[in-house]
């Protein structure tokens, strides 16, 4: 509110800053929930932004979604773009407890929330959506909220400027990352939420873009909109296919074979090793993946390139 928040702007996927906030939030929220569903498109969205800023908006966004929303209600956060204005646009919409033509009218000035009983009751001061308003603002875009009155849902709309695609974005196989080169996209599969949290957390708060999924199946799916440089895959996971399922698929698909394959596991035998290796995982770690261990990982992945293993 004071103006001295500095950006750093880079060239930044909006869409992976979306999928990876979603995710975290999803993935700390407490008790029975809204479903939440996430619509983006198959390629990048590709904006001038501060990722860590950004991902504080759609979490707040999301956050406040969830929070007015009844358990068995939908949220849908969509990510899309609008070649006419060159924009790029977030929608956040719920089917929750709407809004009032009044409370829209003083949805973003700070401390607005405490006007209003219903979502005062819902705690909090009614700081998020101000400071959300001035870091749109910041990166030179606007938000908007609608609603069509109470117990009809809300939406809010921020809108980006679009920016130029990286050179090598078309490529349909990426390359490894350069030397020089210190973000990464890395996928996290595995099905315990402490574990997803921690690790994209620290991922994320290094500079590199995250995305997560607590099943092989949904996981390789996913790897095949990221891209990801990295992947981070348990070997016990639930549903219809475990870590070792989830490297052959990987390795096999020419979109994700060249990603680089850590498995994390709690067994850590040579047989267990073994397995992992053969499966088509370059390297076999063992149960609880320190931070210190994490960084050396990134650090040989941006120096060696193809040579991890």
């Amino acid at each position: 509110m004071r103006g001295k928040i500095t950006l750093d702007i880079q060239r930044v996927d909006l869409t992976a800053v979306v999928r990876q906030a979603v995710a975290d939030r999803v993935v700390t929220a407490e008790g029975n929930r809204p479903t939440v569903d996430i619509m983006t498109p198959s390629g990048e969205v590709w904006v001038e932004g501060d990722s860590v800023r950004l991902a504080q908006v759609v979490d707040n966004l999301v956050s406040n979604a969830l929070k007015f929303s009844e358990p068995q209600g939908r949220v849908t956060v969509s990510v899309s773009t609008e070649p006419d204005s060159r924009l790029a646009k977030l929608e956040v919409r719920d089917s929750g407890i709407g809004m009032t033509p009044s409370t829209l009218a003083t949805l973003f000035e700070p401390f607005a929330q405490a006007r209003e009983t219903l979502e005062r009751s819902c705690g909090g001061l009614g700081l998020g959506l101000a400071v959300v308003k001035g870091l749109v603002e910041l990166h030179r875009g606007r938000i908007e909220a609608r609603s069509d009155g109470p117990g009809h849902g809300s939406s809010f709309i921020m809108r980006l400027p679009l920016s130029s695609a990286p050179v090598d974005a078309s490529s349909p196989e990426r390359a490894a990352p350069e030397a020089n080169s210190d973000q990464l996209r890395v996928l996290v599969i595995d099905d315990n939420r402490d574990v997803l949290h921690l690790l994209s957390r620290l991922l994320t708060l290094g500079g590199h873009n995250v995305a997560v999924a607590k099943e092989g199946s949904p996981g390789v799916e996913l790897a095949r909109q990221f891209r990801p440089d990295l992947v981070l895959c348990d070997i016990g996971l639930p549903g219809e296919m475990n870590g070792y399922q989830v490297a052959s698929a990987l390795r096999a698909d020419p979109l994700t074979r060249n990603a680089h394959l850590v498995a994390i596991t709690g067994y850590g035998q040579a047989e267990d090793r073994r397995r992992a290796l053969e499966a088509g995982f370059d390297r076999h770690v063992t149960k609880p993946l320190g931070h210190a261990e994490l960084l050396n990982l990134i650090g040989e992945l941006a120096k060696d390139g193809n040579q991890v293993a």
